[in-house]
């Protein structure tokens, strides 16, 4: 009875093949690792989403920034969707401002000089694309359009109302210095283009102010001493000339017209400042020459050419290879100052002559095969530079000269303002007449500071 009432069932055996409870905790490791990979991949795709949205949109310095913080990956796409659009509007008001503003002022500006240049010189300025949108303008075409760009209707107003509103300025793109830019323009390219015959024997400096430039003339360098065993070396002086020279300002003003706008003459902008140009290099030219023609006494108190500095030949002759040779002497001759009296073989590079004598200087210069051996030219003589200059016969028909070369030794110098090598240009609101001033102003000046590199013949 007993056993009927143990008996609930089959009795189960264990099975020693099931795994032990060690199995369950190696399946949960794996799940975690399987987890572990799968974030990884996904964060990797999260950055590389990141980075390609960052890169298309132009903010690749905010994808780092972005992919460190906690959102989602549509979220960072539309954050940087709102900056770039940010970003654009931005920019996108900026350049309208600019280009309503001083870049488009300056652009206009610029086109118009560049149209009135080409007008005024068509062979020296061509075309541009810039000035061809100004095609068939007239001076008061363009004074009205730089009157309405800067908000002043001219619709209603004379011909000469219009003229006087566009000679008021108040920025660098309206018309009294656009008219000023094409007066500059036309005048520094005459400048540059006219011809400067004393420059190439001569030497420039660069003048800081108005003071007396003083040049000091230093002679040779003393002769090396042999210095023997043991002995000291002994000390070289040099011994200093002074000469001094100085800047003075030259110029002129005319008056840009309300007139001369109505009357389109454009000539008064571009032919005028062309002369005018011209006429400051010609001062040039006028100043450095009569240095030579004035043959003033130096700071040793003799002529700059005078038997007593051995570069004057008072009984001359006409140029030819004998009396350039005897010139050519002198040079080679020439002692420095110093107390060595060092030769200095000196070589003249320049000749020059007054007008008068510009064809025997062509014929004796010219390589022609002569018949007889002894008249060939030496190449020497045929490898002067002629410098002919009609301010010479002014002073004298026969005289002629020889300089040696400035690298050598300097003998004329000549120098601008600092900041400005060449004329400069100025404008003013005209108010006793209606219009503006223009003023050109030229500084320079120019000396003679050393004889030993010039030689004179006083011609047959």
């Amino acid at each position: 009875m007993s056993d009927k009432n143990t008996k609930s069932g089959p009795t189960i055996q264990p099975d020693e093949t099931q795994p032990e409870p060690r199995g369950e905790v190696l399946d949960l490791e794996q799940i975690r690792k399987e987890a572990r990979e799968s974030a990884m991949k996904q964060e990797r795709e999260r950055v590389a989403s990141v980075m390609d949205a960052a890169r298309k949109l132009g903010l690749e310095g905010r994808a780092e920034e972005l992919i460190k913080g906690n959102m989602c990956l549509d979220d960072i796409r539309t954050a940087l969707i709102d900056e770039r659009a940010a970003h654009d509007e931005k920019t996108a008001i900026s350049s309208q401002h600019i280009e309503a503003g001083v870049d488009e002022g300056e652009k206009r500006a610029e086109c118009m000089v560049e149209y009135m240049c080409h007008r005024g010189s068509p062979s020296l300025y061509p075309l541009t694309d810039g000035a061809r949108r100004y095609m068939g303008y007239t001076m008061l075409d363009m004074a009205r359009e730089c009157c309405e760009q800067r908000g002043e209707p001219t619709r209603g107003l004379t011909k000469l109302e219009v003229a006087g509103m566009a000679l008021r300025w108040h920025s660098t793109s309206d018309f009294p210095l656009i008219l000023a830019a094409v007066t500059g323009k036309n005048l520094r390219q005459s400048y540059t283009e006219s011809p400067k015959t004393y420059q190439p024997f001569s030497t420039q400096r660069i003048v800081p102010d108005f003071k007396t430039q003083r040049e000091l003339m230093l002679s040779e360098a003393p002769n090396l001493a042999e210095i023997l065993e043991g002995g000291a070396y002994t000390e070289g002086t040099f011994k200093e000339g002074q000469e001094t020279w100085l800047l003075a300002t030259y110029g002129r003003i005319f008056t840009i017209t309300r007139k001369a706008i109505i009357n389109d003459d454009l000539g008064a902008f571009t032919r005028i400042p062309t002369l005018l140009g011209a006429t400051a290099a010609r001062k040039e030219n006028d100043i450095m020459w009569a240095l030579f023609t004035a043959n003033a006494a130096m700071a040793d108190g003799i002529a700059l050419f005078d038997a007593s500095h051995s570069n004057y030949t008072a009984s001359g002759g006409a140029p030819s290879v004998a009396n350039l040779g005897i010139g050519r002497l002198a040079m080679r001759k020439q002692t420095g100052s110093g107390a060595d009296s060092a030769k200095l073989n000196l070589r003249p590079l320049f000749l020059m002559a007054p007008a008068a004598l510009e064809t025997v200087i062509d014929q004796l210069l010219t390589s022609i095969t002569p018949a007889v051996a002894s008249n060939v030219t030496p190449n020497w003589v045929r490898g002067l530079t002629p410098i002919i200059e009609p301010r010479l016969d002014d002073n004298s028909a026969t005289a002629w000269y020889l300089a040696a070369n400035p690298a050598e030794i300097d003998t004329l110098v000549y120098g601008y303002l600092e900041g400005a090598s060449g004329p400069y240009v100025e404008t003013e609101q005209g108010f006793e007449v209606d219009g503006t001033k223009i003023k050109i102003r030229h500084d320079f000046g120019g000396g003679v500071v050393e004889y030993r590199g010039l030689y004179k013949n006083n011609g047959a």
